[in-house]
Parts: C-alpha cells; structure tokens; sequence
C-alpha cells in the first residue's frame, strides 16, 4: 500500500512538470506574438505618416515640377554630355552682342547644343568645362564672351594688326557648375575692325583770317590728305573713327605786331595750348603737337582763345594721324 501510494505521488509530479513546460512555452510564444503585433503597429504608422507626406508634397507641386521631376528620375547618370562645333564660313559685321551660330556640329552626346542657335541647354546638374577658339584675319580683331544665361562669365580677345602676318587666335576655357536648364553661350562683344585702314589727315588754310571770335573753331577748307574719311575740313572737326593712339600737330602764322593763343580741343575740354607773338618784325608761329588715346566717337579739334590781326594762309596747318590701335 506504502509503495502504490509513492508511484501515485511521483506520477503526478511527472505530470505538473510537463504542463509547467508547455504552458511557459504558450506564454513565450504569445509574448512574441505581441511584440510583433507592436512592431507591426509601429510599421504601419511610419507608413500611414509617409502617406501623408506624400500627399502634402504632391499637394503643393505643380504639373510642371511633377513632370520635371519624373524627367530628372528618367535620366541616366552615365549617359555622356559632350558636343563639338565649328563654323564652316567666313562671318563678318557681327552684331555687340550676338550669339555666335556654329553650323557643323560633329559631336553631340545627349542633343544639348544647338548648332543653329548655338545655344547649349544642359541637361543635368553637373560640372561642365567649355573650350573655344575664334580666329581673326590680319587687320582684324575681336572679342569673345562666354556667356551663362545672360551674364558674362569670361572674355577671349585676339587682335591682328597690320604689322602682324596671318591670323590670331581668341581662345579660353572655363569650367562651370550648371544646373538643369541653364544656358551657355559665346557671343561677339563688339564687331571685328579693320584695322588695317589707315587714318590720317593733313589740312591747311588756304586765305586770310581775320576777327576771330573767341573760342571758334578754325576751319581748314584745304584738305591734303583724309584717309579714313575722320577729318571734316569746312567744320574743323576730326571724329575718331577707331580707339587708338593719335599724334595731332597745328602750326598757326600771325604777322608783326600781332599775337595769337590756340587752344587744341578733345570733346569741349582745353588738352593743349600754343602761343605766339610777333614783336619783332616777319611772321610768328603758334605751334605744337600733343599724343593722346581716342575713343571711337571722341572729338578734336583746334579753337581760337584769343588773336590780334590776321592768321596766314598756306603756312596754316592742321595734321593728326592714328599711331596704334
């Protein structure tokens, strides 16, 4: 009876211990259960928040920033952008300013230049270089802008005298960080001058002066020499026709017993004087010379400040001749 009693106490032990077992690997299991039921939870807010964010974005932009966007994705980052282009004429009486077409195209990875606008539109945010060359004849000279929409970025000139033979080369480069849509362009900054035009001119009085108001200009109807077309004698005015460096020379003859002051004028302002006074017997002469840089446009020429008596023909003169450009 002793002995039934123990094997009836060691079963149920046996028992409770089993069911302790798998009732604490119910209760692990329902705890997992419930830690992926909060994770769970947690990922679909953090979806529910994204899908509202999408919604708000979507809200605030325009057809246009969707399409440009859409645009952007499609592009492929490794899809090359490189052109190359060259005139294939001669181009002269270029307007300030103008976008220099290039018509022979011979490279255009990814369409971005226009060879007829010769505008290049870029296609995707990035760092850009740009590389050009304009050539000049002798006599001739230019400069070049490299343009990024619409503002100067930087300048290539190149300047072909008569003293130097064959061509010239305005050329430069930049590298340049664009973003999608920007524009770039080399333009002429001014048109190319002939510079190997010569201008010069020598004139002369050819009668008698006399009352002369004061600060008139001196007419010389005379003219001996007008290359260029800048000097107008019946006026006595010369008109730069080009920037350069000028060399002007005036000789003015009163007779005995007179005097004479002259002024040489550069667009209404006194640069020079030359006097004279003859006390002793004969003539006299009120001469002088001055070198000065012109713009094109500027004025000059030689004014009475104050004379007695008469000015002599033929002696008379008026002289100026472009030295450099």
């Amino acid at each position: 009876m002793t002995v039934r009693k123990s094997l009836l106490i060691c079963l149920f032990w046996i028992c409770s211990s089993s069911e302790a077992s798998q009732n604490q690997q119910l209760l692990d299991r329902i705890e997992a259960l419930e830690r992926t039921q909060t994770e769970l939870r947690h990922f679909v807010e953090k979806l529910s928040k994204s899908d509202r964010c999408a919604k708000a974005l979507s809200a605030k932009c325009n057809g246009n920033d969707i399409e440009r966007l859409n645009k952007r994705l499609e592009v492929n980052p490794t899809t090359p952008v490189a052109f190359s282009a060259y005139i294939n004429h001669s181009v002269d009486k270029l307007v300030h300013g103008a976008v220099i077409p290039f018509d022979k195209v011979t490279m255009n990875e990814g369409n971005a230049f226009n060879g007829g606008t010769g505008i290049f539109t870029c296609p995707k945010s990035g760092l850009y270089l740009f590389m050009w060359n304009v050539m000049v004849d002798q006599g001739h000279s230019t400069q070049i802008t490299f343009v990024v929409n619409g503002a100067i970025r930087r300048w290539s000139y190149a300047v072909a005298t008569a003293i130097n033979s064959g061509y010239q080369n305005a050329a430069n480069h930049d590298i340049v960080r664009l973003n999608e849509g920007d524009k770039v362009w080399i333009a002429d900054d001014y048109a190319s001058v002939n510079l190997s035009t010569p201008v010069a001119f020598s004139a002369y009085i050819n009668h008698f002066v006399s009352n002369i108001a004061f600060g008139s200009v001196n007419p010389f109807e005379k003219v001996t020499t007008n290359e260029g077309n800048a000097f107008n004698g019946l006026m006595g005015i010369f008109t730069c026709p080009k920037p350069g460096l000028y060399l002007f020379m005036w000789n003015i003859i009163v007779d005995h017993g007179y005097s004479t002051q002259i002024n040489m004028i550069i667009n209404g302002s006194v640069r020079r004087w030359s006097y004279a006074t003859a006390i002793n017997s004969g003539y006299t002469n009120a001469a002088n010379h001055d070198i000065v840089r012109l713009n094109e446009g500027d004025k000059v020429w030689i004014a009475n400040e104050r004379t007695s008596g008469e000015i002599h023909p033929h002696h008379t003169t008026f002289s100026g001749v472009l030295l450099s450009s």
